[in-house]
């Protein structure tokens, strides 16, 4: 029960606020309420302080969004001041649009979640420019971070270290710099990093970073979707995607190829007013998502869609920034045995019958060496003995049909002599005449 002094207190602190009667239940620790959204933005810093309290003494309370409130570091400091003094029981927290929250309250949110549950993280629309905090803060739940338009102008690797765990981040609109891409890369070419969606619009990407960020996916088989629109992205920073998407260098070069990235986040205008570069990553875009969960898949379809196809193989070499290879160089490292299997992807499409005839023509004497002659004449062997055991077994079948119309026969013989003997008139030459 709270003392007369308390319902004073939170009078004077909360009696003309609009969501008061939301407040003194979570003060009450009301177990019917485990979600709070307020919009909140004329409290003094002691009614913001008291409301931490309120709710790091909470246990309820599991989503808290307090976004485009006048939220700043009261809240914590209240938080860190109440026994417990941490949110370690909250999944979902969205603080987005509160300019009052800078890199400071940022250090102060970051430990009262430490070691905690939260598992959705907004910040964005905030004052965070530096988020150094998220290298010494552990947060073992986390899926989804929102840093987007923060002010954020560096991002240094050890902010991301420690986030190799999350699904979704999202840093749109802040100025990252190059550095900022390379701390990315180095995220995404850890084999532990389980990113799936990252968002990158209007981020001053441009050529370098996109061609940062192409590189560090190649060996990346999470991330679906990365979305870049707003970043000024030249012929050569798309080459670099259309490359990582489908590199035509060789065969190989495309089976290995990334087919998991499903979407760079272009909106249908873009793409509609798109020609060259842009359009083909596209289309190799669209490839991986209708094969999705299918690499395998994926990279035969580009196969028969690129190298098999003699144009648009010269035209990505283009693209990419390299010269396009010869049928020689093409199927050197294709062991001549595959080509049958090759033959059988093509089936009837004309365009790439013609292009492997002079391929097949060239592997005919690999094809010829890799014949085994001692198991090809014991083949022929095997399948000679099969042909004299059925013919054995034909001819004793005909054998034993041949005694049973000989011994007919001299049945016969024997009945037409009989009646002879026993005088009856019919004559043989009459039973033959008949």
């Amino acid at each position: 029960m709270s003392s007369s002094a308390d319902d004073d207190e939170f009078r004077a602190l909360f009696g003309d606020c609009d969501d008061a009667d939301r407040i003194e239940q979570i003060k009450n620790n009301d177990p019917s309420r485990d979600f709070f959204s307020a919009y909140i933005d004329d409290l003094t810093d002691a009614a913001w302080e008291r409301l931490g309290s309120y709710i790091a003494g909470n246990d309820y309370f599991r989503n808290i969004d307090l976004s485009e409130c006048s939220l700043g570091a009261a809240l914590f400091r209240g938080v860190a001041a109440a026994e417990g003094g941490s949110l370690r029981r909250i999944m979902r927290f969205n603080c987005r649009r509160n300019r009052g929250i800078d890199s400071t309250c940022f250090d102060l949110l970051l430990d009262s979640l430490e070691g905690g549950a939260v598992e959705i993280l907004n910040v964005g629309g905030c004052s965070i420019k530096n988020p150094m905090a998220l290298a010494r803060c552990t947060l073992p739940k986390l899926q989804n971070l929102y840093l987007d338009n923060n002010g954020i102008t560096d991002l240094p690797p050890e902010a991301l270290a420690k986030l190799t765990h999350l699904q979704s981040l999202g840093l749109r609109g802040n100025k990252l710099g190059e550095r900022g891409f390379r701390a990315l890369a180095d995220m995404l070419r850890n084999k532990e990093c389980s990113l799936n969606h990252l968002q990158l619009q209007s981020t001053s990407m441009g050529n370098t970073g996109a061609i940062i960020l192409a590189e560090s996916l190649k060996c990346n088989t999470k991330l679906g979707i990365l979305k870049v629109s707003g970043n000024r992205i030249g012929d050569e920073g798309m080459g670099a995607f259309l490359k990582l998407l489908n590199d035509v260098s060789s065969i190989k070069s495309t089976e290995t190829s990334n087919h998991t990235l499903q979407s760079l986040g272009f909106s249908d205008e873009e793409i509609r007013r798109s020609t060259g570069v842009m359009t083909h990553v596209h289309n190799t875009l669209a490839i991986n998502e209708e094969n999705d969960g299918d690499p395998e898949a994926a990279g035969k379809a580009k196969v028969l869609d690129t190298q098999l196809d003699r144009p648009t193989r010269e035209e990505f070499a283009r693209l990419q920034g390299i010269e396009c290879p010869t049928y020689h160089e093409l199927f050197s490292d294709l062991d001549a045995v595959l080509l049958p299997d090759v033959l059988a992807l093509v089936g009837d499409r004309n365009y790439a019958q013609n292009e492997l005839y002079p391929v097949v023509v060239a592997k005919a004497s690999d094809l010829v060496s890799l014949i085994d002659r001692e198991a090809m004449l014991r083949g022929g062997k095997a399948q000679i003995v099969a042909r004299i055991a059925a013919i054995s077994v034909e001819l004793i079948r005909l054998n034993d049909a041949k005694l049973r119309i000989d011994g007919q026969l001299l049945t016969f013989d024997a009945d037409v002599r009989g009646g002879q003997i026993s005088g009856k008139k019919r004559s043989i030459d009459s039973v033959a005449e008949n």
